[in-house]
């Protein structure tokens, strides 16, 4: 074509790198040149290169003084198209789609796919890290106006997968993102992946071990090592990925089987491809083990971020034997985002692993982390367990009126936030059961929390507020906390308890009600996390 012919014989255009620049200056323009009839188009497209030919020769020279400023500026300056797969599947989308073809240019992306080759040639010899990152930026934006499948695994994953174990962490990282931005799109369906220029062959689809070793002989083994990256950014990059790229994985094999099912003498195909999707799995649930046990904290938050969608991806067994149990030990964490991201993702987690993973492992978490020392994982925690009461997801009687029994303290706590979301669970358990249940298993247990005379009948808002007792003083909670932890290594916890009460004592706490709460904070100095302020 024309443009490409300029693209190739430009002068100005002498390396890799401003070949780059010019197809991400011009990206948008350059799908619709090579996918519809435009002379305006062409006109911008040949003013275009003509100017950046002229000032590629200085941004990217040896000798210019401040040639890198001006080429990260220029880099930097340039925002990729944004794009968006066509509800039909992988093809053309928006309005490029169904228009008439410029002559002598195929349909169905054909254009598109010599831009990405071109492009993917470009990517293997860029010299600077600034350009890699843009080429890889573009790819995902211009791979959804390709028809075929076949050429953006054979032509662009392999590039991707190579920038993958690039020397630059930047590079890297943008190598994952780009590749999971490209998987999410696979489809299927093989009748829905060949485009008009297909074979008949792969019109009527075809189940070969390029389709099987996808996921589990390439795409994996591939990454994984980015599990031991030296650059921790690079790891967090894979660590959120991962859930999207099992999904991608699970999907198209699925996919894949059920359209073998359907075809006469495929059974062979279907349940070979029933085997990759297991073993893609088991690769996603060891490669999530292992960051969930042995990743830093910003790896661990990142997979936890997308923890229901792997969930969901890797199984019911997968995940009650490996993932599951493997969300504890961050409860236990130093750093106070992962514990609140971790009680925050509970919930999500909850619906899939249903009650027995329930009672055996969120809701003991749960009720663990009402101790913590961060106000903020405390609050996560109270509105994990208010989620699972207006869920009906804990519906044992027993199991609620222990959970309420564990949240009553905080109804006195010196911060806002955690009364109101007290409060809040209160109410949901109230809904929850029959008027009567909560009137005789409940309200007695808040008896210490309430003003004396005021007897709670029901569970509440208005109820709940009008019956509880004036906030404890953060200098009450602080000093007890302290003074608890330093008698409970010396003299033992009743010891501890006896010094917590005398403490609540002058600041004028007396009755059960100082019985309880001396309780609460002597389990919370046990565990040496408890304090009223957000640590730094």
């Amino acid at each position: 074509y024309p443009l490409l012919e300029a693209f190739v014989g430009t002068p100005g255009l002498s390396n890799a790198d401003s070949r780059i620049l010019y197809i991400a200056k011009e990206a948008g323009n350059i799908i619709r040149e090579v996918a519809i009839r435009d002379d305006v188009v062409t006109k911008s497209l040949e003013a275009s290169l003509a100017g950046l030919s002229r000032t590629c020769a200085e941004f990217f020279s040896e000798t210019a003084g401040d040639a890198q400023t001006l080429r990260l500026h220029l880099l930097a300056s340039i925002t990729p198209p944004r794009f968006a797969p066509s509800e039909k599947g992988w093809g053309l989308s928006g309005s490029i789609q169904g228009t008439p073809s410029r002559r002598g240019v195929p349909q169905g992306g054909g254009g598109v796919e010599v831009v990405v080759s071109a492009l993917c040639a470009c990517l293997g010899h860029a010299r600077y890290p600034q350009s890699r990152c843009l080429g890889l930026r573009l790819l995902p934006a211009f791979c959804v106006h390709i028809s075929s499948v076949r050429t953006v695994v054979d032509a662009v994953v392999p590039v991707v997968l190579r920038l993958s174990s690039d020397p630059d962490p930047a590079v890297r990282c943008a190598a994952i993102l780009c590749l999971t931005d490209i998987l999410k799109m696979l489809p299927g369906d093989p009748s829905a992946t060949w485009g008009s220029r297909a074979s008949s062959a792969e019109s009527k689809g075809s189940f070969g071990d390029f389709d099987l070793d996808l996921f589990p002989s390439y795409v994996f083994p591939e990454l994984n090592p980015r599990l031991n990256d030296p650059s921790e950014e690079v790891r967090v990059a894979y660590a959120c990925a991962l859930a999207k790229i099992a999904a991608a994985a699970v999907g198209f094999h699925r996919a894949r089987a059920r359209a073998a099912a359907r075809v006469g003498g495929q059974d062979a195909a279907a349940a070979a491809h029933k085997q990759a999707e297991e073993a893609a799995q088991s690769t996603a649930a060891l490669a999530a083990e292992n960051i969930l046990r042995r990743g830093s904290a910003r790896e661990k938050r990142g997979l936890i971020a997308d923890i229901s969608p792997l969930m969901v991806a890797l199984g019911d067994q997968r995940v009650d034997d490996q993932v599951l149990r493997a969300t504890v030990p961050p409860l236990n964490d130093p750093d106070w985002q992962l514990r609140a991201e971790v009680l925050r993702r509970y919930v999500g987690v909850s619906v899939y692993v249903g009650h027995v993973g329930i009672r055996e492992i969120v809701l003991p978490c749960v009720v663990g982390a009402l101790q913590d020392a961060s106000d903020t994982v405390v609050f996560e925690a109270v509105r994990a367990a208010k989620a699972l009461a207006e869920l009906r997801l804990l519906r044992d009687t027993r199991t609620l009126t222990q959970t309420a029994k564990a949240i009553g303290p905080l109804l006195c706590h010196p911060s806002v936030s955690l009364r109101q979301i007290s409060a809040e669970f209160l109410h949901a358990v109230g809904e929850a059961i029959n008027p009567a249940t909560a009137y005789t298993c409940l309200c007695p247990l808040l008896t210490p929390f309430l003003l004396p005379g005021r007897p709670l009948f029901e569970l509440s808002r208005r109820a709940l507020r009008a019956a509880l007792r004036p906030p404890l003083s953060p200098e009450a909670l602080e000093g007890t906390v302290s003074a608890a932890m330093t008698t409970i290594n010396t003299k033992g916890k009743k010891a501890a308890k006896l010094e917590a009460m005398r403490v609540l004592a002058r600041h004028g706490v007396t009755g059960e009600f100082q019985s309880t709460m001396a309780s609460f904070l002597v389990e919370a100095a046990r565990k040496r996390t408890f304090t009223v302020h957000e640590p730094s």
